[in-house]
């Protein structure tokens, strides 16, 4: 009638089975990178800033993605037929770009100063290609 519960205590569950070492973790990581198929999508994307008075900005952007492995990726953000973000790599190089001109930045570079500069911003071509399975373990 009173006291507390009784905790019951669950065995966690194993979502997938680990490597056995090293090495064969990095050959299967490089072998689901080799096999990821070129993709095209499309979207949506909330957008959320703030502005010069520091008033929360939103706006809706219809997305344009383009993948082709390994290092080919084109990512477009647009309100009403108008550009407002981009970003991409090819072989030798990155770009970010945002247009809204309370953000408006632009960043162009190799793929080596990409690796230096943009770990700190959590939209960069490296980070999206990783998002779509390309994982590398070696820079």
């Amino acid at each position: 009638m009173s006291g507390c519960q009784v905790r019951s205590v669950q065995t966690p569950v194993r979502i997938c089975d680990g490597k056995e070492n090293i090495v064969h973790a990095e050959a299967a990581l490089t072998l689901h990178r080799d096999s990821i198929k070129p993709l095209r999508a499309g979207g949506n994307l909330l957008l959320q800033y703030y502005d010069n008075d520091n008033k929360l900005r939103k706006e809706n952007l219809g997305l344009t993605l383009r993948y082709y492995r390994p290092d080919l990726l084109y990512f477009k953000g647009d309100i009403l037929a108008q550009e407002v973000l981009r970003l991409g790599t090819n072989a030798d190089e990155f770009w970010v770009m945002f247009k809204p001109k309370e953000i408006s930045t632009y960043h162009w570079g190799t793929l080596s100063q990409a690796a230096k500069c943009l770990k700190a911003h959590w939209i960069n071509p490296q980070n999206l290609i990783e998002a779509l399975g390309a994982v590398r373990t070696t820079p």
